[in-house]
């Protein structure tokens, strides 16, 4: 079978191949399998990766905070922040501006883990978009990143996701 883009697919029909929302979806699940597979051995997966990057980039967080940032619900967050403190890669300690609150921080071993989890993402990516140029690795990064923070549809739903998340932990 021939896509649109003149190359072979024996997977997809061409009407679904076609369709922007199904090739996107399908991308990021298939992006979300192969680097829970690359991080497993880590005892990481996609999730508790990107916390433990945003907390090495951002410092200490409230869960909170850490849970809306992923666009994740508070049982998730605190299920994957369980799983960083047994690890021993996060752990919980009081805020350092709020004596009632506690915020996540990475530890040491976390970010020896994150620093191998890093570099096995890196390598991961470059052979799935290995098929792609640099510069059309770029594109497609910027185009995403557009679609993501510029004001319109996806960056305005993912704004109101947002919102919906926090109010819930208000409530």
């Amino acid at each position: 079978m021939t896509t649109p883009a003149g190359t072979r697919s024996a997977e997809y029909p061409c009407s679904l191949i076609a369709c922007t929302d199904f090739v996107l979806s399908t991308l990021a699940m298939t992006v979300t399998n192969l680097l829970d597979t690359v991080l497993a051995p880590l005892g990481l997966k996609l999730k508790t990766y990107r916390m433990l990057r945003i907390l090495q980039d951002d410092g200490p967080q409230r869960q909170t905070a850490l849970g809306a940032a992923l666009g994740l619900d508070r049982t998730t967050t605190v299920m994957i922040v369980d799983k960083l403190e047994a690890a021993g890669f996060a752990k919980r300690q009081r805020s350092s501006w709020d004596r009632r609150a506690y915020q996540i921080a990475i530890t040491p071993k976390g970010c020896r883990t994150l620093a191998k989890a890093i570099e096995r993402v890196s390598e991961a990516e470059a052979a799935m978009f290995g098929t792609l140029s640099p510069a059309e690795r770029r594109t497609l990064q910027d185009l995403a990143t557009r679609l993501l923070t510029e004001p319109g549809t996806i960056a305005d739903e993912h704004a109101r996701e947002y919102a919906t998340l926090m109010e819930r932990r208000r409530a």
